[in-house]
């Protein structure tokens, strides 16, 4: 289970908190929203943000409750990954930090998921239209065997490109083995330069004033962040996203608890739960 902001993070929320603007005509893959699978009951795990480090402590039952193994694993990014262009490589470095066997069993390991090994089928918290695909893929490989007289380090090596056209890709830390394991999915938008088209359901400038129940300003000035967070929010039914210059230098998003008229204007963009 996740603590504090990690529990089913929509990217407006926390993870683009501190973004600092568009990163100009490149293309680019945006992180969309982070989020946990864990398979098999018998291994309660928890997962903790510390700065660019995420730490996975976690215990495995082995056939009875006298035979419990216990762990702790930390993953640290080398770089802010909120943003990955074209191109662009990033590394994981994986560190036990403990590891205790149950019964002696060693068959627990920790290691970086590319997305050629995501599938969508393993949780329903992937977009219907994600795809398989290869577009953060592994230039240098690595696991840790979680074994008291095993190394206790190594470090892993993805890039970002785009060799396959869908809009989704991601890539995951993983800790457990085959039949019981839990990993936490970074999982991208992927937004074409050129592209300045908006996905259906949006409403080019179209204003919903009123029937609001939260707003935050955004740094990244897209309203796709606007779409996701009243995705995420099963209180939301509609939002409107304000344009940098409007309400402030940035961009404000306002989520709503039901569906105001629209009402035409060039400051806004805006959408609705209701609107296909």
């Amino acid at each position: 289970m996740f603590k504090g902001w990690m529990r089913c993070l929509a990217i407006t929320s926390v993870i683009l908190a501190g973004l600092s603007g568009h990163a100009g005509a490149r293309d680019t893959f945006v992180l969309w929203k982070v989020f946990e699978i864990t398979d098999n009951k018998n291994m309660p795990v928890a997962w903790d943000r510390r700065g660019s480090d995420f730490e996975a402590g976690f215990s495995i039952r082995y056939r009875s409750d006298k035979c419990i193994g216990s762990y702790r694993v930390r993953f640290t990014l080398d770089r802010d990954v909120r943003e990955l262009h074209e191109g662009e490589e990033f590394a994981i470095r994986i560190r036990k930090l403990s590891g205790r066997p149950p019964c002696g069993h060693k068959w627990t390991s920790a290691t970086v998921f590319s997305a050629n090994n995501i599938l969508a089928s393993t949780s329903s918290q992937y977009p219907s239209d994600y795809e398989t695909n290869s577009n953060i893929g592994t230039i240098q490989a690595g696991s840790v065997k979680l074994w008291p007289d095993n190394k206790s380090e190594a470090t892993v090596i993805l890039k970002a490109e785009a060799k396959k056209d869908v809009p989704y890709t991601a890539f995951a830390m993983n800790v457990g083995h085959s039949s019981a394991f839990s990993r936490l999915v970074f999982l991208y938008r992927y937004s074409k330069a050129e592209d300045t088209s908006l996905p259906a359901g949006m409403e080019q400038g179209i204003d919903r004033p009123g029937q609001d129940y939260r707003n935050f300003e955004q740094a990244y000035a897209d309203p796709n962040i606007c779409w996701a967070a009243c995705t995420d929010e099963s209180r939301c039914r509609a939002w409107t996203w304000v344009r940098p210059g409007v309400q402030g230098p940035r961009s404000v998003c306002w989520l709503k608890h039901s569906v105001p008229p629209a009402r035409r204007s060039d400051c806004c963009v805006s959408g609705s739960k209701l609107v296909k």
